[in-house]
């Protein structure tokens, strides 16, 4: 992404932080070939935990390198002190505001693509950590997992194009005579992701502005599952984007974010009906009642 587009970016969430609750939690996770977990706990100077982006990192060794500990018996959206305290990478808005901005600032623009090379974008390694970090720190208080990038995966779970420049990324053709490998290998990562946001309460949102392809059609999964809002653009300096994002803010009249999780639908019928799907973004809780 160059510095035009990541002030852009950080602009907007500088003013979407001004207007969070001051208990709202919050965590910066940002990548290129590597993916890099922020401290936003530790003011000494700038402290990451860095993981590599080429490889897909279980939840249980994501939680282990992290040394998060959370409380099992916690209620749904109460967040406990004791667990705030013990980790620094989720913290509420009024703990870390000054070392998220600093964190923001201190992002610099890709500069690791070779001559004759793509940039290497870690998308899937950085969704599936950041999603492993609500996971571990807040697991019953619902939450969203935002993705600003500028093209596709190339390197990592997820990929879709390899490095080199002299080979085509797949075409809407290869996707449906099932030419495209990379694709489908993608696409069985991402629906993996899908189940886990949906089981988490988590939402995805997804905010890729490039002239270019950018894998939505493999990324898709995660995000209609979860009722997240994709947004394709030519630049993060669009409208498009900027009013994207302050609705997914936007405050009640208390000054609560209208947001909701952990809705569900219970559906009873008699033994003659069966239910084959549903519209919207919803996902199956994967129970079946004899009667």
């Amino acid at each position: 992404m160059e510095e035009e587009e990541i002030g852009e970016v950080r602009r907007e969430m500088g003013r979407v932080l001004a207007q969070l609750p001051g208990h709202a939690l919050v965590g910066l996770v940002s990548f290129r070939e590597m993916v890099w977990v922020h401290d936003l706990g530790f003011t000494d100077c700038s402290r990451v935990l860095v993981f590599a982006g080429d490889r897909e990192i279980s939840l249980d060794r994501v939680i282990e390198l992290m040394g998060i500990h959370h409380l099992p018996n916690s209620k749904f959206g109460m967040p406990q002190p004791q667990l705030v305290q013990k980790q620094g990478f989720i913290l509420p808005v009024s703990m870390c505001e000054f070392g998220l901005t600093t964190a923001l600032e201190e992002l610099i623009a890709s500069s690791n693509a070779l001559a004759g090379a793509h940039p290497k974008r870690a998308t899937g390694a950085v969704i599936s950590t950041a999603l492993a970090l609500l996971e571990g720190c807040s697991p019953k208080y619902g939450g969203r997992v935002m993705v600003f990038t500028s093209g596709p995966a190339i390197i990592g779970p997820g990929l879709i194009i390899e490095t080199d420049l002299s080979k085509p990324i797949r075409t809407h053709r290869d996707i449906a005579s099932y030419q495209a490998p990379l694709s489908e290998k993608a696409k069985i990562f991402y629906k993996k992701l899908a189940q886990r946001f949906s089981d988490r309460s988590l939402v995805f949102d997804l905010f890729v502005c490039s002239l270019d392809q950018v894998g939505a059609t493999e990324l898709r999964y995660p995000i209609e599952a979860s009722g997240g809002f994709m947004i394709l653009a030519e630049s993060f300096k669009s409208n498009e984007f900027k009013k994207c994002l302050r609705l997914i803010f936007k405050q009640e009249r208390d000054e609560h974010l209208k947001m909701n999780f952990e809705a569900s639908i219970k559906v009873v019928t008699t033994n003659e009906v069966k239910i084959c799907g549903a519209l919207g973004p919803c996902m199956s809780l994967r129970v079946k009642m004899d009667q």
